[in-house]
C-alpha cells in the first residue's frame, strides 16, 4: 500500500491511474487506462453524518493498493465491480474506475480471487498486465 495525492474526487474501491498533470498523484481510472491500483476500501473522513464518502477528493492524500507494494496486505482488496466478473478472470477498470472482466487489447489491474456482479464489492489480487 502506497501514499499518494487525490488528482479529483476518487470513490472507495476504484482502479486509479497515474496523473500526468502533478508527481505522486492519482485519478480515478477510466476505460481506456492503465491502472496502478486500487484506492483504499475506507473514507477519507470519519463515518460522521454529511461527511465526505469519498476515499479521496483533491489534494488529499489517500491510499493506493498495487501489485509488488511490499505490503502483504496488498495481496487481496476489495473491488467494486462495474458488471459480472468470475472468478479468475483478468479485471480492468470500466468507466467510472469499477470492475470488469478484461478484454483484448485493453489493460487489467487485478485478478478476481472470487466471483460477483455489478455493484458488489468482490476480493480480488492486485495485478498488472496488457490482455493479448
Amino acid at each position: 500500500m502506497r501514499s499518494f495525492t487525490a488528482g479529483g474526487d476518487i470513490a472507495p474501491s476504484r482502479f486509479v491511474k497515474h496523473s500526468t498533470a502533478a508527481d505522486f498523484t492519482v485519478l480515478q481510472a477510466d476505460l481506456n487506462s492503465n491502472p496502478v491500483g486500487i484506492s483504499q476500501e475506507f473514507s477519507q473522513d470519519a463515518p460522521i453524518p454529511g461527511a465526505s464518502t469519498l476515499a479521496g477528493s483533491a489534494g488529499r492524500q489517500m491510499m493506493v493498493y498495487s501489485p509488488n507494494s511490499g505490503d502483504d496486505n496488498a495481496s487481496t482488496v476489495y473491488l467494486e465491480l462495474g458488471g459480472t466478473v468470475t472468478r479468475g478472470d483478468r479485471v480492468m477498470p470500466d468507466a467510472n474506475g469499477k470492475g470488469i472482466t478484461a478484454t483484448t487489447g485493453k489493460y487489467f489491474g487485478a485478478i478476481a480471487l472470487e466471483s460477483g456482479a455489478s455493484g458488489e464489492l468482490i476480493k480480488v489480487a492486485p495485478a498488472n498486465g496488457l490482455l493479448a
